[in-house]
């Protein structure tokens, strides 16, 4: 680091986060001042005016996602070079209309002297002479890696070196936690809080998790800008200052001139949490600096996700980036690679943790550090004592309760019991703790019952409250929602005109923000999609006679006195002639619907649809219902791709021949030379058991609402369809509330 005193002055120095972090506290440290320049490659030179995204939305029509996207190519663009590529081509004409608007702003990309830190990788569009600036001093420790079995194990084994090094005497401000992800942070806060060590999660926090973020751009897409200002200024000191101030930012005419591009921009807002004087720190990998006798505890240490990797899918390709001198994916995952190993090499007290298996098998990160690793394996395993006093107790009362109503006994029970008995309170496993007002208000707000709330509230009651009264889980939109969104509504315009304009319906849907760099690629697969859909569906259509077709047909109708039944139904189908109508499901992966599911309440969609719509059109008889998968398959060699529907139709020859006579259109479907239906349980039903399908889906509805009227939320997940991938079975695959659930935790002893 003295190597810094001899720096010329108004050079630049090339630095990751970190480098910069570090020289900066050297050069505080030690008194120097020197007149120097910053610069992480990884982001843009060019200074951007915040009109850039309305700009290029409004003279160009490129959308928000985009426009991030290509700021980094602008460095590199010449305005006066002629291009060979389309796509640069266009870039220029776009950099010389910014320029030209002055919402860029070039500046002087000429120094005295560039010093790239730790071998940054050093721009092509900077000039000036080259050297390179080594401050990291390595060392030769030896490193522990500790492999646990899965990412849970993985937070247990953090947990358990942080005892360890609190048992050692290290204070607890040089205790650091790097490079965890979110759903790692969730149990390591956890385990920390009941273990009473003050944590602070020093890492910026996306503001779209708020519920007050959401209702912001709820309020603005529905009631418009100003009904959203006067709802900021009401809540006062409650809206967050970072909002108020990107309001701020912009003139009202500009934003109400194209809503979606502000709330693009609302939505890249971050803030970060409190930090407290005294307490562990839990922080990213660009925010590590490097202290001597500072312990680093690094999680996710493998291949898959360290360091990070970039690939060659962004909006120009390796191959095009070439004609402006952008460097290579494989170029910037070299020197990604190398700054992350210099960065590891310095750090004296380092303790590397992975998971063995994610989702399949993962492989040790490929990192040269030239220090001995000694591998650690660890698995969980409970013990006589520990620091979560709380979680103890409830580990012996939850065994307890089982050995007491089932006689189960667990291994360690004895041992829980001999530590525990004194501080032993009894265990219930169900919930009954809201207040009966609140319940009313809260049924009130939210008294519509769809398909998904109802399999909601049957696969866990409490996960049923969390998610739809008290709003706790804000759905986030991902690439297949995209996709799917984006064929449907293909489809219905399709159907209704006869024609459609996909680049018109993907602009409609927001590509989601932290995968958009994957569009170009999607872009392709969509178009595809579309197309390969569209004919399936379009091939049905000419043949079947339920002509009349309503899609994203909205169902909204009272059920009893406090509850609607709501849900949009993709595509409902009328035979006008004799009276009988279907419904159809989009799916973008394949989905069978099976006898047995109709006494399942947890695939409820399709019964509640045909129920829903039989009330609203009671002169038409319920006909079939059919779930049409529309993901684009991969073809094999000699394999023909089957998109034909799934699901139940009745069973009359008569009816199915109009639904298809070509018979070609629905699995399981044949009509028998006697004019049968080729019997089949699965895909073929009786009027009889039709008519009884309707009355108990009333009565599986009446039910499900009569408990939520009750505030019947017991902790109580539906223990059947047990997956083996995620070990988890349907109620907790994808529940978001795990980390808070003594009934899925297996760490607690969760059944």
């Amino acid at each position: 680091m003295d190597l810094l005193k001899n720096i010329e002055e108004n050079s630049l120095l090339i630095a990751s986060n970190q480098d910069k972090l570090s020289v900066l506290n050297y050069l505080s440290v030690n008194q120097v001042f020197l007149d120097l320049k910053f610069y992480n490659s990884s982001y843009s030179f060019i200074k951007f005016d915040q009109r850039y995204p309305f700009y290029l939305k409004k003279e160009f029509g490129i959308e928000p996602y985009l426009a991030d996207r290509i700021k980094k190519y602008f460095d590199y663009i010449d305005c006066f070079k002629d291009y060979q590529n389309e796509k640069i081509k266009k870039l220029a004409e776009i950099k010389k209309a910014l320029i030209k608007e002055k919402i860029i702003y070039e500046s002087s990309t000429t120094f005295n002297k560039i010093y790239a830190v730790n071998d940054s990788f050093v721009p092509g569009f900077l000039k000036g002479e080259k050297d390179k600036l080594v401050i990291n001093d390595f060392k030769m420790s030896p490193i522990k890696l500790i492999k646990a079995l899965d990412s849970q194990d993985m937070a247990y084994a953090v947990f358990e070196e942080v005892i360890g090094l609190i048992e050692k005497g290290i204070d607890l401000n040089k205790i650091h936690v790097v490079n965890s992800f979110e759903e790692d942070d969730l149990t390591l806060l956890k385990l920390f809080n009941d273990a009473l060590i003050p944590v602070n999660l020093n890492k910026s926090k996306s503001l779209i998790d708020y519920p007050f973020m959401t209702k912001v751009i709820k309020m603005l897409r529905s009631q418009g800008y100003e009904t959203t200002v006067e709802y900021i200024k009401e809540l006062g000191d409650l809206a967050l200052n970072e909002v108020i101030r990107l309001f701020n930012s912009y003139s009202s005419d500009l934003i109400k001139s194209n809503l979606e591009v502000f709330i693009h921009e609302l939505k890249k807002l971050k803030t970060k949490s409190n930090v407290y004087n005294n307490g562990i720190e839990i922080i990213p990998f660009n925010a590590l600096i490097s202290r001597s006798d500072h312990y680093y505890i690094l999680m996710n240490y493998y291949d898959e996700v360290f360091p990070k990797k970039y690939l060659d899918n962004d909006y120009l390709s390796n191959s095009e980036a070439l004609e402006i001198n952008y460097p290579s994916s494989h170029l910037l995952s070299k020197y990604e690679l190398e700054n992350t190993e210099s960065i590891l090499k310095a750090i004296d007290k380092l303790i590397l943790v992975m998971p063995k298996t994610v989702l399949e098998k993962t492989r040790e990160a490929n990192l040269d550090l030239n220090r001995e690793i000694k591998i650690v394996d660890y698995e969980y395993t409970v013990g006589s004592s520990t620091y979560l006093d709380d979680l103890l107790v409830l580990d012996y009362a939850k065994k307890r309760f089982m050995y007491d109503k089932y006689n189960i006994k667990s291994v360690d029970l004895e041992t829980l019991h001999n530590t525990v008995k004194d501080k032993y309170y009894r265990y219930i496993p169900y919930f009954s703790g809201i207040d009966k007002d609140l319940l009313k208000r809260l049924i009130e707000k939210k008294n519509t019952l769809s398909a998904y709330k109802l399999e909601s509230y049957a696969k866990c009651p409490f996960s049923y409250l969390l998610g739809f009264l008290l709003d706790i889980d804000d759905f986030k939109e991902n690439i297949f929602t995209y996709i799917g969104n984006v064929t449907h509504r293909a489809l219905e315009v399709f159907l209704k005109t006869g024609d459609y304009n996909l680049e018109t319906i993907m602009n409609e849907f927001n590509f989601p923000e932290d995968e958009a760099y994957k569009y170009e690629v999607y872009q392709e697969v969509i178009r595809d999609n579309v197309e390969m859909i569209k004919t399936v569906v379009h091939d049905f259509h000419q043949s079947t006679s339920f002509n009349k077709i309503l899609t994203e047909h909205s169902i909204k109708q009272p059920f009893d006195e406090v509850f609607n039944l709501s849900g949009i139904v993709d595509k409902v189908m009328f035979d006008e002639t004799y009276k009988y109508f279907l419904v159809v499901d989009y799916k973008y992966s394949g989905k069978d619907f099976k006898r047995e599911d109709l006494d399942k309440d947890y695939n409820i969609q399709l019964p509640l649809y045909l129920y829903a719509l039989k009330k609203k059109y009671n002169e038409y008889q319920p006909a079939a219902m059919l779930y049409q998968e529309t993901s684009l398959k991969k073809e094999k060699r000699g394999e023909v791709l089957d998109y034909r529907m799934k699901g139940m139709v009745i069973d009359l020859a008569s009816v199915v021949r109009r639904i298809d006579p070509t018979e070609s259109k629905i699995v399981g479907v044949q009509i028998k030379q006697d004019e049968t239906l080729k019997n089949n349980a699965n895909t073929v039903i009786s009027k009889e058991d039709m008519d009884k399908l309707l009355k108990d889906t009333e009565s599986r509805i009446k039910r499900m609402a009569e408990g939520i009227k009750t505030g019947d939320f017991k902790i109580y997940p539906l223990l059947v369809d047990y997956d083996q991938q995620s070990k988890s079975y349907i109620a907790c695959k994808y529940c978001k509330f795990g980390s808070i659930c003594y009934s899925k935790n297996k760490l607690l002893g969760g059944e």
